[in-house]
């Protein structure tokens, strides 16, 4: 679905055409799936460590190991091309900060290196989350994930009504993806 949608949207900018009449065009959807697959995935494979601190050390292991190496050796790959061929490069890309904010999946203005990894900043900070869950055990996660959520609506309410900036509304919502709602609805049922 995912790429049908860019399949859609590449044939629309550059032929003024929708591919198999936009029928696709609802794929982006696809990646709130995937969010919430992981999200299910991690509770599942790892649920019953949750509140064993002994775990968390080979927990943080095999998520990084999942997803940072080849990340690391597509966008090394990348950024080789950029200092060879500079004129390759978007004016951001050529800048240390946002390299390294790429390179460690940090949230940032623009898309990271390879811009599909955007969501991949969404995993790490899933996992980080999870990581402290698994320290403070399920009742804490689950109180900590409403005071997020509350957060979360009190941020929206006040941009509303024109109080805050968009920027403070982003920041606090990003961690209240559906990957984030997803895990709270599952941890909730693990707390009971």
């Amino acid at each position: 679905m995912v790429v049908f949608y860019h399949i859609t949207e590449l044939s629309q900018t550059r032929f003024d055409s929708l591919f198999l009449g936009g029928v696709f065009a609802f794929g982006f959807t696809g990646v709130d799936f995937f969010f919430v697959l992981s999200g299910f995935i991690i509770l599942y494979v790892h649920g019953r460590d949750l509140g064993d601190e002994r775990v968390l050390g080979a927990y943080a292991a095999k998520r990084f190991v999942r997803l940072y190496p080849i990340y690391w050796c597509v966008a090394l790959v990348k950024i080789g091309v950029i200092f060879v061929v500079p004129a390759y490069a978007k004016a951001h890309e050529a800048d240390l900060a946002f390299l390294v904010k790429s390179l460690l999946l940090i949230p940032q203005e623009n898309l990271p290196i390879i811009g599909a990894a955007w969501t991949l900043s969404y995993e790490v900070l899933f996992y980080a989350l999870f990581g402290v869950a698994i320290l403070v055990g399920p009742r804490w996660a689950y109180r900590f994930a409403l005071t997020w959520l509350a957060l979360i609506a009190l941020v929206f309410m006040l941009n509303r009504a024109g109080l805050i900036a968009s920027q403070a509304y982003s920041a606090v919502n990003f961690p209240g993806s559906s990957i984030f709602c997803g895990w709270l609805r599952d941890l909730h049922k693990k707390s009971r």
